[in-house]
């Protein structure tokens, strides 16, 4: 794969619209809301998007319930999503080169990235298995030109 790809804007990607809840939403609605997920979301997320006045505040993955939650034997719907979420996540536009969501990913120790607008607001979620998709299809249209080409 050329390694230029990688410098295609995100908007390149197949990446998801973001599935968000309001601060001081329970952590019971949030799993809830990550189970149902949404029409872009047919089997659910592993991840929520948490919005408040000012755009998007923080986020919470499948691990922060695992280690936060269950981890702590807590009653979810005791617990505020304020209370586990990771607060100010680094964020992305659609116009960031892909590699940027990479550095993210990996500097970051995570699997996604949040994408925002100019007032921070989610426009989308850049996942790992996005950019492995997007690179499988990119090596897939140069074995076929190079078979074309024999």
């Amino acid at each position: 794969m050329d390694a230029r790809a990688m410098y295609f804007p995100i908007s390149s990607l197949d990446f998801h619209k973001p599935i968000t809840v309001e601060t001081g939403t329970s952590v019971s609605d949030v799993i809830l809301c990550m189970r149902r997920g949404d029409s872009d979301h047919e089997r659910g997320t592993g991840c929520i998007l948490v919005v408040g006045g000012k755009g998007l505040v923080g986020i919470v993955t499948e691990r922060d319930l695992m280690q936060k939650i269950v981890g702590e034997n807590l009653n979810s719907d005791q617990v505020i999503v304020d209370e586990i979420m990771t607060e100010s996540p680094d964020a992305l536009m659609v116009d960031d080169p892909i590699a940027f969501a990479l550095n993210i990913m990996h500097f970051d120790k995570c699997r996604h990235v949040p994408l925002v607008d100019e007032n921070r607001v989610p426009v989308g979620l850049v996942s790992s298995r996005d950019i492995v998709a997007y690179s499988a299809e990119s090596l897939e249209m140069i074995a076929n030109q190079a078979n074309a080409d024999e």
